[in-house]
């Protein structure tokens, strides 16, 4: 089956990646972010009207699908991106990290960066700390 041909993710190690992302992004005291496992839950805590409110992931079936590797890879964070950037609007009432800043992916031989903002990253609202694919295994 040549969509799984190297395709050795070490799951929990990509969810406690992530997970610090999360943690060096989020507004201060407005989240918590937990790992268990392979499974990563970020909750509200600072919005009365929200507080509980969580979203669980990472989505790791989309680095199963038939697609080229690079393909899955983007669609993963992208993925990622996008439902954090939702699920913070969603509680803050507002958009984040701010109006109009899109979730941004580039993938090198090397890395995986992330960013919020316009398509050129040095104009990034929010950026998360690159990934080291290797170290990953994505």
């Amino acid at each position: 089956m040549p969509q799984n041909v190297g395709m050795s993710t070490d799951r929990e190690a990509l969810a406690a990646a992530i997970a610090e992302r999360y943690r060096e992004i989020l507004p201060p005291g407005e989240f918590e972010v937990d790992v268990h496992g392979h499974e990563l839950h970020v909750k509200a805590v600072g919005h009365d009207s929200e507080a509980g409110s969580t979203i669980t992931g990472p989505g790791f079936f989309v680095l199963h699908v038939p697609l080229p590797r690079s393909m899955r890879v983007h669609a993963f964070f992208d993925n990622e991106a996008r439902a954090l950037q939702e699920f913070v609007s969603r509680i803050r009432h507002q958009p984040w990290p701010s109006p109009g800043a899109d979730p941004h992916v580039h993938i090198t031989d090397s890395q995986v960066r992330v960013w919020y903002g316009t398509p050129d990253e040095t104009q990034a609202a929010v950026r998360w700390r690159p990934f080291d694919r290797q170290q990953l295994g994505v």
